[in-house]
């Protein structure tokens, strides 16, 4: 039985995929070709990848909602980002998921259909086929999108910007055009608050861990991939360094990284008496224990954009790169990036990033954890 479904799912895939790979639209390239949209219209906008991603896509529901006020607006989110739904509703009216399985596409497809949207935006600018095919069969009376290898899914694309050149909120944001809003004069700036009991609850869980009225330089240890993961011996060079400028500085360096990672942790903090933060158990409450950071060090841009969020500088770490595509350093906010030569982070030279440490502590002052926390 499981082989025979097996059988019909990669039939439906490849039926769904090997659709007309011509794009047959309208090409949208400045406001003039917005789409005319009643002030009450009905609005989904798929977000159905990582958290950075619809951290970065925050500021472009904003504008909508903003410039369409009456609007039904709907954020489709995925498995991996479900836990910014508090975040997504500060703007939208409800928020659907996806699950991953072809039962659970078809439950999605069901209910978007049958809400018969006037507009779906992907605003992915790379092509995803979960994304394209979602659009496609939204039953949308416009169904929106960046020009891509996928353009056939759109009913209307958008001219992207270059990939090299321009940031990922601004690359973004084209999407804006299709509202007939300038992402040009538009206010980008990513946000994302925290209530106040989360803060308060932040207080307890670290009371104990650190000095709340020393400044924090806090070191997020794990990124989406390996190859962007502190090994230990990576991690352990960079404590014998980092806490020397620390000390210098009054300020504390605390390790982050997921309960996964405990083993690893829990030998650094062995080997160096390092300070490991409490494991957290929902998205909100790591970005509320990182927020007490006056100076994060990171290789995984969910944190590059929760500092963006803030304004709260950081040193971005990144592997070396093939993908033809800037690299998501935090939008509008004061950071240093160290690139590795090889595929991986722990090939960087650590005096690097000290060195970042240092232009960085030079540009701007060090806040106590409770004041980074309440900022």
């Amino acid at each position: 039985m499981m082989r025979f479904l097996k059988i019909v799912e990669h039939f439906i895939r490849r039926k769904i995929n090997n659709s007309d790979k011509v794009f047959h639209g309208h090409l949208i390239q400045n406001i003039n070709d917005a789409i005319p949209l009643a002030p009450d219209c009905k609005i989904a906008i798929l977000r159905i990848d990582k958290f950075g991603d619809m951290i970065v896509t925050l500021p472009i529901i904003r504008e909508i909602r903003k410039n369409f006020p009456n609007a039904t607006i709907d954020i489709i989110l995925g498995k991996s980002n479900k836990n910014l739904t508090s975040n997504a509703l500060m703007y939208a009216n409800s928020v659907l998921y996806y699950d991953k399985t072809l039962f659970g596409l078809i439950k999605l497809l069901h209910r978007i259909r049958k809400s018969k949207y006037d507009i779906c935006i992907d605003p992915l600018d790379n092509p995803s086929i979960t994304s394209g095919n979602i659009c496609y069969f939204s039953n949308a009376r416009a169904k929106v999108g960046l020009y891509k290898s996928n353009a056939r899914k759109y009913t209307h694309c958008i001219i992207p910007k270059d990939r090299m050149q321009v940031h990922i909120v601004e690359r973004t944001a084209q999407v804006l055009l299709a509202f007939g809003i300038d992402p040009e004069v538009t206010t980008l700036d990513c946000e994302f608050p925290l209530e106040a009991s989360i803060k308060e609850q932040t207080i307890n869980i670290l009371r104990d861990t650190i000095d709340l009225h020393t400044p924090v330089i806090a070191v997020n240890t794990t990124g989406s991939v390996s190859s962007r993961t502190m090994s230990e011996h990576f991690a352990l060079r960079l404590y014998e360094e980092l806490i020397v400028k620390a000390q210098m500085l009054n300020a504390q360096v605390l390790f982050f990284g997921p309960e996964s990672e405990k083993e690893k942790l829990q030998s650094l903090q062995k080997s160096t008496g390092c300070l490991i933060a409490p494991f957290s158990h929902s998205f909100n409450e790591y970005a509320a224990m990182l927020k007490c950071a006056s100076l994060i060090i990171s290789p995984d841009t969910s944190a590059v954009h929760l500092a963006a969020s803030w304004k709260r500088p950081i040193i971005c770490l990144f592997c070396k790169d093939n993908t033809g595509t800037a690299l998501w350093t935090p939008y509008k906010t004061l950071h240093e990036t160290v690139v590795s030569s090889t595929y991986s982070i722990n090939d960087i030279e650590i005096s690097i990033i000290i060195d970042s440490v240092n232009n960085i502590c030079t540009s701007t002052p060090l806040l106590s954890a409770e004041e980074a926390l309440h900022s």
